[in-house]
């Protein structure tokens, strides 16, 4: 069981990394990142970092991209940071049951088409 210290954390990574990855990684075009969770060990030295990506077809790169830009990504966030040690990152795809997929699909779907409306 997290503790409430944990669990802070976790959230503050979450936000902090999601921004992060918006801003410092140019992913390819019509992709849709999007950090759902992190997840730190008890002593706080190591955290996976939970994503998903929209289309499916593009985890693979995505992930590999995102791997690829980890000391850079730790690098920022340790700076941004205010703490003695931040967790050494790592990233994962975020498994989920394929209805709550499907459900994300078409809402991402649906805004993707509202945006090339506008």
């Amino acid at each position: 069981m997290a503790s409430k210290r944990t669990d802070k954390v976790n959230e503050l990574i979450r936000i902090q990394l999601a921004t992060l990855i918006t801003r410092e990684i140019e992913f390819p075009k019509e992709t849709v990142i999007a950090v759902t969770r992190v997840i730190t060990l008890g002593d706080l030295k190591k955290a996976t970092v939970y994503v998903s990506v929209f289309p499916d077809i593009r985890t693979s790169i995505c992930l590999r991209m995102l791997r690829k830009q980890q000391p850079h990504i730790q690098h920022v966030l340790d700076q941004h940071l205010k703490m003695y040690a931040v967790p050494r990152l790592r990233f994962t795809i975020e498994n989920e049951s394929g209805e709550n997929l499907a459900a994300e699909e078409s809402e991402i779907d649906r805004l993707f088409k509202q945006i090339q409306a506008e």
